[in-house]
C-alpha cells in the first residue's frame, strides 16, 4: 500500500495549535478513484475530502487538521477507503509537539 509521512519543514507543532496538512495525490490507475472513507486513527485528527470520483490523470486533496492533545513526537495513521485493489491507502502525519 501507499505510505506517505507529512510534516512541515520544522517538523514541530506548538501545544494548542491546529496544524491543517493538505495532502494531494494524483489517479494513475485507468479507472475513476472514489475515496469512500477517511478514518483518522484518533479523535485529535479531523479529515475533509472531495466527494466525488477523482478521473484517472486528474489530481485531488485530502485536508487533514490535527489538534494535539500531548507534548512530544507523534505519529497519527489514516486510512483511505477506496476503490483500489488492496481497499486501503494509508497515511502517515508524523512531527513533534512542543510548548
Amino acid at each position: 500500500g501507499s505510505e506517505m509521512c507529512i510534516r512541515d519543514r520544522s517538523g514541530t507543532i506548538r501545544y494548542g495549535e491546529k496544524r491543517k496538512v493538505t495532502f494531494r495525490f494524483t489517479n494513475t490507475g485507468q479507472t475513476p478513484l472514489l475515496l469512500r472513507d477517511v478514518r483518522p486513527s484518533c479523535g485529535c485528527t479531523g479529515a475533509e475530502w472531495e466527494k466525488r470520483p477523482v478521473a484517472p490523470g486528474e489530481t485531488g486533496e485530502i485536508k487533514i487538521t490535527f489538534d494535539p492533545n500531548s507534548l512530544g513526537h507523534f505519529l497519527k495513521n489514516i486510512d483511505i477507503v477506496c476503490n483500489i485493489d488492496s481497499g486501503i491507502m494509508k497515511l502517515k502525519l508524523c512531527g513533534n509537539v512542543i510548548e
